[in-house]
């Protein structure tokens, strides 16, 4: 119940954060937007029908099917994130942080803000409806990727703005869409890190070393070289960035003929990074 109240709490907070931003920037910008937010906010330039109700009543029939095919759990934060960002898109008309117009900063601003919201709803396990609903139904009906529904609906509501708003309007709304992405993806990925693979006929040495001189851990796989025939170690240990510079100095001044491999990492879980637990 703690959980569960905290989510809703969470929800409630994103939701208000990702109307704000809605609101503050994107309206005060008249820019345009992706899925049923998008079709909401045409609606709006076009007959002044609040964006809250709008947004309410297109994602009616959207949860009604979602309620049959998707999880409950899913569906029941996702209908509250519905209607608590639909009283606050309402709730903050006429609230504008840009001069009326401004396309650049609504934009930029808009895209943050909305960013920052929509990844405090998705940290909570919710959702603010419309795509996501779409995209979940077909992927389970149909097998289509989440990420092609929500590319192809998108494009759809892009298409209608490019015809009501203009062409340099709806370019300052991909801008905002790009950029709100992109601040979600940076605020769920966790902690960036890079994961390193050390492949060496030293392992165990170097191995040693990276525990107590980096303090941190490594897991040693047995390999064998495809030419040579000779046994090696594989070192594999995930760092940030700072601890990798001195993993590198590490095998160079012992093993100035190993390979290091480096890859990048979207979201490392657990000791050292991120606890399991605040997932």
């Amino acid at each position: 119940m703690r959980r569960t109240l905290l989510d809703f709490i969470g929800i409630t907070v994103g939701a208000a954060v990702f109307a704000l931003g809605t609101q503050g920037f994107i309206v005060a910008a008249k820019l345009g937007g992706g899925g049923v937010a998008g079709i909401a906010l045409l609606v709006y330039y076009l007959a002044g029908f609040p964006i809250g109700v709008t947004t309410i009543v297109l994602n009616i029939p959207l949860l009604l099917v979602g309620w049959r095919e998707i999880g409950r759990p899913f569906m029941v934060r996702t209908a509250y994130g519905v209607l608590i960002s639909s009283i606050f898109l309402d709730l903050f008309k006429g609230i504008h942080f840009v001069p009326y117009g401004d396309l650049l900063l609504g934009a930029l601003y808009g895209g943050i803000i909305q960013g920052i919201g929509g990844s405090i709803v998705f940290r909570f396990a919710g959702s603010l409806g419309g795509t996501d609903i779409i995209a979940k139904i077909l992927n389970r009906r149909r097998g289509y990727t989440i990420g092609n529904v929500s590319l192809a609906t998108n494009a759809v509501v892009i298409g209608l703005s490019l015809f009501i708003l203009g062409s340099r309007v709806t370019m300052y709304t991909l801008v905002a869409l790009y950029v709100s992405t992109k601040v979600i993806d940076a605020v769920l990925a966790g902690i960036p890190a890079k994961a390193a693979m050390i492949i060496s006929e030293r392992g165990d040495d170097i191995a040693e070393a990276i525990i107590t001189e980096v303090q941190r851990g490594v897991t040693v796989l047995r390999g064998q070289g495809g030419y040579t025939q000779g046994e090696k170690e594989l070192l594999l240990c995930v760092v940030s960035l700072t601890e990798l510079v001195a993993i590198k100095r590490l095998v160079k001044e012992m093993d100035p003929t190993a390979f290091v491999i480096v890859n990048d990492t979207k979201e490392v879980l657990g000791k050292g990074f991120t606890p399991i637990g605040k997932q």
